[in-house]
């Protein structure tokens, strides 16, 4: 008799699994597993991978991580300290604030708070902000880079 394992996988590949008839249990702290495989065919993980319908793992290649992955990390995060004396000298609240700047509340009370955000979306906030009220000095001397400070 075949010495029998379980095996993770991928949430995405359960309805391939299925297709080939090897019985799948989901739950919510240990994922997707694939019960009852042999100890060889789980040890050939190209085997296994081709079995699940994983293209990439019998074309030969390696599977590399992509470099696409850290780019959140790497990338910059702005702040702007003034935000909440300016929004709250003409708004009373974030709620009210957002109907009239066309934003998400919790965006609006991420920058009150001064949580770092995307450049972009700084600088997108402040000109709908500059388009209705002064905003008294340049855009460039309102944003902080959070890597610089």
């Amino acid at each position: 008799m075949a010495d029998l394992v379980d095996l993770a996988i991928p949430a995405n590949a359960q309805a391939a699994a299925e297709a080939l008839g090897l019985t799948v249990h989901r739950d919510v702290t240990t994922g997707s597993r694939v019960r009852q495989i042999p100890r060889e065919e789980a040890g050939d993980r190209r085997r296994v991978f081709a079995r699940l319908g994983d293209r990439r793992a019998h074309s030969g290649r390696r599977i590399a991580r992509s470099a696409v992955m850290s780019k959140k990390k790497d990338r910059s995060w702005f702040v702007c300290r003034q935000w909440g004396d300016l929004v709250s000298r003409h708004y009373a609240s974030d709620a009210e604030a957002s109907r009239a700047l066309h934003a998400d509340p919790k965006l609006l009370a991420k920058l009150r708070a001064g949580t770092p955000v995307p450049k972009s979306t700084v600088l997108k906030m402040l000109r709908r902000y500059q388009s209705r009220h002064d905003l008294g000095s340049p855009l460039t001397d309102i944003v902080v880079d959070t890597r610089s400070t």
